[in-house]
């Protein structure tokens, strides 16, 4: 049981490939919370299990509906640009729906570096050494 202003995280690892929409379809579907988020490894793996779980979802006869959103990686610079652009217009339409407060359970698919970046950015930090009240930090 967690405490108010809690979440509740858990990490499931080592299960099979065939038991993972399944899985993810009743844990989001069981959640207290309206928004899950799965982590996974790669993009590839993310774009197939949402299709898996959405494959999944239809056979079942549930009366609430499971919005599936994958969140795609921020596109590389060299990519094709007509590519990068449709990428990066997924990534704006799975955001413009998380504005809206759901109306169902909602299952968000992406990898640690769709949802973080590539590693680099900058903190404002309190710097208690110097004059200043803030201190920009750039990270790797």
């Amino acid at each position: 049981m967690t405490k108010k202003g809690t979440t509740d995280s858990r990490l499931y690892h080592g299960v099979c490939t065939e038991a993972r929409a399944p899985l993810l379809h009743a844990i989001a579907m069981s959640s207290s919370a309206s928004t899950n988020v799965a982590l996974v490894s790669e993009p590839r793996r993310g774009q197939e299990l949402a299709a898996e779980i959405a494959c999944y979802a239809s056979w079942g006869n549930t009366s609430q509906p499971l919005e599936l959103l994958y969140f795609p990686e921020d596109p590389p610079p060299d990519i094709d640009s007509q590519r990068r652009s449709e990428r990066i217009s997924d990534r704006l339409a799975v955001l413009s729906v998380l504005l809206d407060a759901p109306q169902d359970k909602r299952l968000i698919i992406a990898t640690p570096e769709a949802l973080l970046g590539n590693g680099r950015f900058s903190l404002l930090l309190p710097n208690t050494e110097s004059g200043s009240k803030w201190e920009k930090r750039n990270h790797l």
